[in-house]
């Protein structure tokens, strides 16, 4: 099985300004062929739609556009094919005056092959992998890894009084939404609604402060996990921070429970330069995944599901149940209200030790034996004697 996998940075191939009206033409062996450029049109609802087609895909293309400001902005992308014809069709939540210039940018595709592959269900066998890039050169699989994980966005998001303007970020997919009312006291209700149908927004920015939409909350990473940002102000479900140091970094998670690293670059009148990347949440070693019991000997025991993306259920005896996540070896237990961090020893059973040290100087710990191989919410065994 071999598939191809776009990593590292883009590379802008060519420009087009707006008081021009056509690219020039690609030399031969550039990364595509018979490039068709459609003239750029605004949609009913503001927005700048540009749509290119050509004939091959060698490498992972995309338009970014260029504000009048300098500033790169993302749009949201569909590719479709017909008949070896590819075409790009990208949206820019911008009017088509706010916008100098657009980018054709391009990174290569690295790809990977996957040997002595299992087509039968419960089969294991010795999977090798091997991956090389478009030169045909072999690279290392850590390095295609963290390129494919570390790729990060720059982009600029205007002070939420700019008129005829999309001010509010979704982190997911970069683009930039509209306000349906100004932020200001008496519109929280009515956008507050608005996001939240629309299941997107999560940043904007308003004279100095980050604003969190939709109930997405701001921290700061500390030794031992995250820790919130003290917030100046709160309406509805927008939490106000105010920013005064520049450069800033903060982790925004989100109403998805999905974690973004972001760095505040700079900020003036007219709004904010930030980059940002999702976190990636570590993985869990398949030897965790299963169902876990803790047989207490000083009171009643306790059951723990570990599924393969990370979700935790555990069950208590008190009928109390803890929905948590596996991340970088740990994880938040509400019911102790305190963090854990999970290991496995050599004979197969995790130890759980709790970042709380007791007035011996002990952090309390807890070993676990997996009792079933599958992850499993129903409680198996009974947690009181």
């Amino acid at each position: 099985m071999r598939i191809g996998i776009a990593a590292g940075p883009w590379t802008t191939q060519k420009t087009k300004l707006m008081d021009d009206n056509n690219f020039d033409v690609f030399s031969a062996g550039s990364i595509v062929d018979d490039f068709t450029w459609t003239p750029v049109v605004e949609d009913k609802d503001g927005n700048t739609v540009v749509i290119l087609s050509y004939t091959k895909k060698l490498d992972d293309i995309r338009v970014v556009a260029i504000d009048k400001d300098g500033h790169e902005m993302m749009g949201q992308a569909k590719d479709g094919s017909n008949s070896g014809l590819v075409t790009t069709q990208t949206v820019f939540s911008v009017p088509l005056r706010q916008i100098k210039e657009f980018h054709i940018q391009s990174r290569p595709y690295e790809w990977v092959t996957f040997q002595n592959v299992s087509l039968q269900p419960g089969q294991k066998t010795d999977v090798q992998v091997e991956i090389e890039n478009t030169n045909n050169t072999t690279i290392d699989a850590n390095t295609l890894l963290n390129d494919i994980t570390s790729n990060s966005i720059k982009l600029f998001i205007p002070d939420e009084d700019t008129k005829n303007t999309n001010v509010v970020l979704d982190l997911a997919t970069g683009q930039l939404l509209p306000l349906i009312a100004r932020m200001p006291p008496g519109s929280e209700k009515e956008n507050s609604q608005y996001f939240k149908n629309a299941g997107k927004g999560d940043l904007a920015w308003e004279d100095g402060y980050l604003l969190c939409v939709r109930g997405s909350q701001a921290y700061s990473r500390v030794a031992d996990g995250l820790v919130p940002l003290v917030a100046e102000e709160r309406r509805e479900d927008l939490t106000l921070y105010k920013i005064e140091t520049i450069p800033f970094s903060l982790i925004i998670v989100t109403a998805e429970e999905r974690k973004f690293d972001i760095t505040i670059l700079s900020k003036n009148k007219k709004g904010v330069d930030i980059e940002y990347q999702a976190i990636q949440t570590s993985a869990v070693p398949p030897a965790m995944v299963g169902t876990w019991f803790f047989d207490n000997p000083e009171g009643d025991d306790e059951q723990m599901t570990i599924f393969p993306d990370g979700r935790i259920v555990v069950l208590y005896s008190n009928g109390h149940r803890d929905e948590t996540r596996f991340e970088d070896g740990k994880v938040a237990l509400a019911e102790y209200g305190t963090i854990a961090e999970m290991k496995l020893d050599p004979t197969k059973k995790i130890h759980q030790y709790f970042t709380v040290v007791t007035v011996d100087g002990e952090r309390p710990i807890k070993i676990w034996t997996r009792i079933d191989l599958e992850p499993q919410t129903k409680l198996l065994r009974p947690l009181t004697e």
